[in-house]
């Protein structure tokens, strides 16, 4: 059962540092008036 619980403790800080880094990067990216998808290439 501990292993469960490593990886659900990983995956919750998982989430939490991907939401952190999106308010990082939403002030850097160009504001638009038409909706727009960013695409973020994490394997380069």
């Amino acid at each position: 059962m501990e292993k469960a619980a490593y990886a659900y403790d990983a995956v919750k800080n998982s989430r939490l540092i991907t939401e952190y880094t999106m308010g990082l990067l939403q002030s850097i990216l160009p504001r638009s008036n038409a909706p727009t998808i960013t695409v973020f290439n994490t394997l380069n």
